[in-house]
C-alpha cells in the first residue's frame, strides 16, 4: 500500500498531504514506546504515554489511562509504514527501553504480583495491545481478594472490550464493576470515575445496560453533591463533562454549558495544582467536547469554530485535534475550508490518515471541486483494505470531471486489479 500511495501523491502532485505517511510522535508511541527527542513535534498522546508508565509505581493500583485507540488505528499504522501487524501485536516489533521493558515484564506475567500485572495491562491498553492486555489479567491468582484489584482489573476489562468489541460489547464487564463499588472498599474518586465512564459509554450505546447507568448516573451525582470537595478535580472535571453529555442528549443547552463550566474550572483546579500526569491535558479534553457542544446543541457556529481553533493551538502536531477542526468547519457548511483542513489532518499523518482523506474528499465534492475529490478517492482507495466505495465514488465522479482525472482513476484500478 505505501509504495503505490507514493506513487500516486508523486502522480497526481498531491503535495497538501504529503506528510501522510510519515513517520511522527504518534507513529514513534504506538509502535516503539517512545516519543520523539525534539519536543518541537511531540504531541500530547506521547507525553501522556510515556510520562504515565515513567512514573508509574508497580507497587499501586491506579495507572492513568487517557485516549486508547481501536486496533483499526495501529493496524493503519503498521499498513502506512509496511510492518507486520501481528509483530506490533506480539510486541515482536521496534526496540527501546520501555517496549523492552513492557516485553519482559509480559514474558514473566504469571510471576508478577497484582498490582504489577495491573500497571503492565494498562500500559499494554494504552498502546492499543488488548489481547496481550487481556492475556495479563487472565493470570490466575485465587490467592488475591483484594477489592481495588478486583475493582481496576473490572474496569480495564471493560475499557479493553470497549474498544476491541465496540457496540457488540456486552454490558456484563460494566456490571461487574457496579458490582464491585457496591461491596465498598473502592476510593471515592476511582468510584466517580468508574461512574463517568459509564454514563459517557451508555449515551454512545457501548456495553452498559440502562439500569446500570442509572445507578451510575445517581450514584456519582451523590458522591459530588455529599463528598465533591474531597473528591480530586481531575475525577471531578471528567465526571462534569461526562453528565453535559447527557443533558446535551436531552438538548438542554443552557444545563450543559453549566456543566461545561465547572468541568472547566475544576480542570483549572487540576492544572494549577499540578494533579496528576494528566491535568494539562484536562484543557484540551474541555475544548474537545465544548467544540461538540457548540456544534450539536446550541448550534454556534462562531463558537465552535473558535473552540476548534483553540484546541488545534494546544496540539499543533496533533491531525485528530485538526480534523476536530475540519469537522466543524463541515458541519456549517464552509466545504473548501473544512477540505483543505482535513488535507491539513492527513499530512500530519497517523492517526486516522484514511479518515481524513475521505473526509477531505467528500467536502472537496460539496464544494464543487470534483478533481481534487476524485484524487482523495483514488488515495483512500489504495490506502483502505476494502477499496470499492471509494472507487466507485472516484468512478462516479471522474466522469463528471477532468480527463486527467479520468486516467488517474483507470490507473488506480490497473494497479489494484
Amino acid at each position: 500500500m505505501k509504495t503505490k500511495a507514493v506513487e500516486l501523491i508523486e502522480e497526481i502532485g498531491l503535495d497538501s498531504i504529503a506528510g501522510w505517511n510519515s513517520w511522527n510522535s504518534f507513529t514513534e508511541t504506538i509502535l516503539r514506546f517512545e516519543a520523539p527527542p525534539s519536543n518541537a513535534n511531540v504531541v500530547q498522546f506521547s507525553r501522556d504515554c510515556t510520562t504515565a508508565f515513567d512514573a508509574s509505581d508497580p507497587s499501586t493500583y491506579y495507572y492513568p489511562i487517557g485516549q486508547v485507540f481501536e486496533p483499526d488505528v495501529l493496524r493503519e499504522v503498521c499498513e502506512i509504514q509496511g510492518i507486520a501487524f501481528s509483530d506490533a501485536l506480539s510486541l515482536d516489533y521496534g526496540s527501546g527501553p520501555r517496549i523492552d521493558e513492557l516485553r519482559r515484564r509480559w514474558s514473566c506475567r504469571e510471576d508478577l504480583a497484582p498490582t504489577e500485572r495491573l500497571v503492565l495491562a494498562s500500559a499494554l491498553v494504552t498502546l492499543s495491545r488488548f489481547e496481550a492486555a487481556r492475556q495479563v489479567l487472565d493470570v490466575p491468582d485465587h490467592s488475591n481478594t483484594d477489592t481495588r484489584y478486583a475493582f481496576e482489573s473490572a474496569l480495564l476489562r471493560y475499557i479493553i472490550g470497549n474498544r476491541s468489541e465496540g457496540r457488540e460489547l456486552s454490558p456484563h464487564a460494566m456490571h461487574e464493576v457496579r458490582s464491585i463499588v457496591e461491596r465498598g472498599g473502592v476510593p471515592i474518586d476511582r468510584v466517580l470515575d468508574a461512574c463517568g465512564l459509564a454514563v459517557v459509554w451508555y449515551i454512545k450505546g457501548v456495553g452498559v445496560a440502562k439500569s446500570d447507568f442509572a445507578w451510575f448516573a445517581r450514584h456519582g451525582d451523590r458522591l459530588i453533591v455529599e463528598k465533591g470537595d474531597r473528591i480530586p478535580a481531575l475525577s471531578r472535571s471528567a465526571w462534569f463533562r461526562g453528565v453535559a453529555m447527557l443533558t446535551a442528549e436531552l438538548g438542554d443547552a443552557r444545563k450543559t454549558r453549566e456543566l461545561m463550566v465547572r468541568a472547566s474550572d475544576a480542570a483549572n483546579s487540576a492544572n494549577s495544582a499540578g494533579d496528576g500526569v494528566f491535568a494539562e491535558n484536562l484543557h484540551k479534553t474541555y475544548l474537545e467536547s465544548s467544540t461538540k457542544e457548540f456544534m450539536y446543541v446550541s448550534r454556534d457556529e462562531e463558537r465552535a469554530v473558535a473552540s476548534a481553533t483553540e484546541l488545534t493551538e494546544l496540539d499543533p502536531h496533533w491531525s485528530v485535534s485538526i480534523g476536530e477542526l475540519a469537522d466543524a468547519l463541515a458541519f456549517f457548511g464552509r466545504a473548501e475550508e473544512s477540505a483543505r483542513t482535513y488535507d491539513r489532518a492527513a499530512d500530519l499523518g497517523a492517526p486516522y490518515v484514511s479518515h481524513h482523506v475521505r473526509r477531505a474528499a467528500a467536502q472537496y465534492e460539496k464544494a464543487g471541486m470534483l478533481g481534487e475529490a476524485v484524487d482523495r478517492h483514488l488515495l483512500a482507495a489504495i490506502m483502505l483494505p476494502d477499496p470499492d466505495s471509494s472507487l466507485a465514488a472516484a468512478e462516479r465522479l471522474s466522469t463528471q470531471s477532468t480527463s486527467s482525472a479520468r486516467r488517474s482513476f483507470e490507473r488506480v484500478v490497473s494497479s489494484l486489479s
